[in-house]
């Protein structure tokens, strides 16, 4: 850096003298220089010595000690730092305080089964009421439209689904439902239609290696015939 042309605080001739007052004014400016001293200038720029401010280059990332800038020191205001401003992926779970994130901090949907750690939702991290129909992710496997005429324990059986491996029949809960659509007949005194529903797991000498079939009874209990929609269902795989 040049320094041939930077401007004097106090100006002597070659062979004056130095009064105090010179001294004193010096150590003023020099002071003052110090005070007020701004590393403002862009990195690359030329320095202007004939400036009157003082302005240094800007401090380089390698010029400051790790660990040195702490939150305080940093005085952001709450908010302050938007999304676009953090690397993808830069705020890992070790950087949240437990307990951190509330309700309201999380947008409908946003949770997916990529960003939750296996089995990292246990079973009291799950308020009350919070899982509804809407969302278990259910499956049809088998629906249809049935006479249920009055057959006391016999009913009727269908089947769902046929020579399923023993392993998914022992891991897979079905769930029938149905609906009375209509009434037949002449109905007697105390007419009703009780209808009945079980899941019946069959296996027969001709079943095709370690598999069993899964059925639907349908009982009709009442004493009077009626036609039923029913539908079996299970949990997506």
């Amino acid at each position: 850096m040049a320094i041939t042309d930077i401007p004097e605080f106090v100006e002597l001739a070659p062979g004056g003298l130095i009064r105090s007052e010179d001294w004193n004014n010096i150590q003023r400016q020099v002071r003052n220089s110090v005070r007020s001293h701004r590393h403002t200038r862009a990195a690359n720029a030329p320095p202007n010595d004939a400036d009157s401010a003082d302005q240094a280059l800007q401090i380089t990332t390698s010029e400051i000690a790790d660990g040195a800038v702490t939150a305080s020191k940093l005085g952001l205001a709450d908010g302050s730092i938007a999304a676009a401003k953090l690397a993808d992926n830069s705020v890992t779970g070790a950087k949240l305080a437990d307990g951190a994130v509330g309700n309201a901090k999380l947008a409908d949907g946003s949770i997916n089964a990529q960003k939750l750690q296996a089995n990292s939702v246990a079973r009291a991290n799950i308020q009350d009421n919070a899982v509804n129909r809407s969302k278990l992710l259910l499956q049809e496997v088998a629906s249809g439209n049935n006479q249920a005429v009055p057959t006391g324990t016999t009913g009727v059986l269908l089947t769902v689904l046929a020579n399923m491996p023993n392993a998914q029949v022992r891991d897979t809960p079905f769930f029938p439902t149905l609906t009375i659509t209509s009434l037949t007949g002449a109905p007697p005194s105390g007419a009703t239609a009780e209808i009945e529903t079980v899941i019946v797991y069959r296996k027969t000498p001709t079943s095709t290696g370690d598999t069993t079939d899964v059925h639907l009874r349908l009982r009709n209990l009442g004493n009077m015939a009626a036609t039923v929609n029913w539908r079996v269902l299970r949990f997506a795989p």
